[in-house]
């Protein structure tokens, strides 16, 4: 259900709700999770605190699931249409929705934070190497690309360049949630606004999925990596980890990333590891075992190490994640 839970006239804050999904990557490799009741109060907490901290903007919830039904829904009707176009989404869920393809794309940065560009998630090939696994199972049919939301345009815009590149006919875009200057630029490599279809537009003060507050859940953050030759890839540790900096301190930056008050950037990021600790301690407890680093082998999507220019080295791979929360806690408290 989606809900204005604040009134306030710095615009909306919305918050798309997914971490009981995310998490399901852990059960895949074998571990017991916490129920479902455990996680959505764990989700209440996250948005009472970001209420606190943004009392003059309206935060907006909405459960991940009707985000992607409301896209399944434009999909149906575009396909009804256009049968034979094949659908290219950077969701998963759209894609397995849909009978389309699922493109593992992510925003990279590098250690220190700084942005490189879009690059492939962890554990999959290259942008144009997915793209061209997927031309090779086409048959030769147009595509329509779709994307959850769009905040400046880059990513459909990339894929709609690739596209190009690669003499892929475009049927049309769909988009979740547009923001008026994502449209503009998505206008000007695919000039063509018929085809452009959302389910809403319009300008949110910030736009963020409630997984990248997490440290330690899949997909959460920005992925750490480096440039060769234009390309942009994940960095992989000689234990095969990749690398990411979660939306709260000490790793990555909840001011610019996600628009959180300085005055609050402290308490709101130890309050999300905080929250990260309740989550493993959980888990420990009904899997009657520690949980290490070792858990992340294999996780899929996969669930990369956080990194803080704090550390000194990699922390090995029998380290048990609770000690690594309490380590960049405590970076935070004596920061």
């Amino acid at each position: 259900m989606t809900s204005n839970l604040v009134t306030g006239n710095r615009g909306t804050y919305l918050l798309v709700l997914d971490l009981p999904e995310m998490m399901e990557a852990y059960e895949r490799v074998g571990l017991q999770l916490p129920d479902v009741a455990f996680f959505k109060e764990r989700q209440q907490c996250l948005t009472v605190r970001l209420q606190e901290i943004i009392p003059d903007c309206s935060l907006e919830i909405i459960e991940a699931n009707k985000l992607v039904n409301q896209i399944a829904r434009l999909l149906h009707d575009l396909l009804l249409v256009t049968p034979e176009a094949v659908v290219i989404s950077t969701v998963s869920t759209i894609a397995s929705k849909t009978g389309g393809r699922c493109l593992q794309i992510n925003r990279l940065v590098d250690s220190t934070g700084k942005s490189l560009g879009l690059g492939a998630r962890p554990g999959n090939g290259s942008l144009r190497g997915q793209f061209e696994e997927i031309r090779g199972c086409m048959e030769k049919r147009p595509v329509i690309l779709v994307e959850d939301g769009s905040f400046s345009g880059g990513t459909m815009k990339s894929m709609i360049e690739i596209c190009n590149g690669m003499h892929i006919e475009i049927k049309h875009l769909v988009i979740g949630f547009l923001f008026p200057t994502a449209k503009e630029n998505i206008l000007k490599v695919f000039p063509r606004a018929k085809d452009i279809h959302c389910w809403r537009e319009e300008s949110f003060l910030d736009w963020m999925p409630d997984h990248d507050f997490y440290p330690f859940v899949p997909n959460s953050g920005k992925v750490v990596g480096f440039s060769y030759n234009s390309h942009h890839m994940p960095v992989y540790l000689h234990n095969g980890l990749s690398l990411c900096m979660p939306y709260v301190l000490p790793y990555g930056n909840p001011v610019e990333w996600a628009s959180i008050p300085a005055e609050h950037a402290k308490k709101f990021s130890a309050f999300c590891i905080q929250e990260a600790r309740i989550i493993f301690s959980e888990m420990e407890r009904i899997n009657n075992q520690k949980i290490t680093l070792e858990s992340l082998d294999s996780t899929y999507p996969r669930v990369s190490l956080p990194i803080s220019n704090g550390d000194k080295e990699f922390p090995h791979i029998k380290t048990r994640i609770l000690d690594i929360l309490l380590h960049h806690e405590y970076a935070i408290a004596f920061s």
